[in-house]
């Protein structure tokens, strides 16, 4: 199956988060947990021209940069950080705030996903 879909730098990664919810581990978070995940996403993108990952985490974890997640996302910054500690518990974040590198895409202009279901007979 293939589906087209027209989208945004931004919205992508939200997209992409919407799309894979159900799988553990991201099936434990909440709409607004999956908010902060995506914006995250985003600013590692953003970010993306910055080579050394420890100092592009370090800036993205920055007090402006995060300031600057919560305006975009309309999120106070205790709210945030709850989301931040729902996203850790789920064991998306490392203890230096970083995603896990499958959740690390840089996107361009064309992405693609594919899955393979390994499907057991018995549950």
């Amino acid at each position: 199956m293939r589906l087209n879909v027209n989208t945004t730098q931004k919205k992508v990664y939200r997209q992409i988060v919407e799309v894979i919810r159900s799988i553990p581990p991201l099936d434990m978070l909440r709409n607004r947990d999956l908010e902060v995940l995506a914006i995250l996403m985003y600013y590692n993108f953003k970010y993306r021209e910055v080579k050394d990952e420890t100092i592009r985490w370090r800036i993205i974890n920055s007090p402006s940069t995060k300031k600057e997640m919560e305006e975009s996302i309309s999120m106070s910054d205790d709210i945030f950080n709850n989301n931040m500690s729902h996203i850790r518990k789920a064991g998306l974040l490392d203890k230096d705030n970083k995603i896990p590198s499958f959740l690390q895409v840089i996107i361009t202009d064309k992405y693609e996903v594919k899955f393979n279901f390994n499907i057991q007979e018995n549950e």
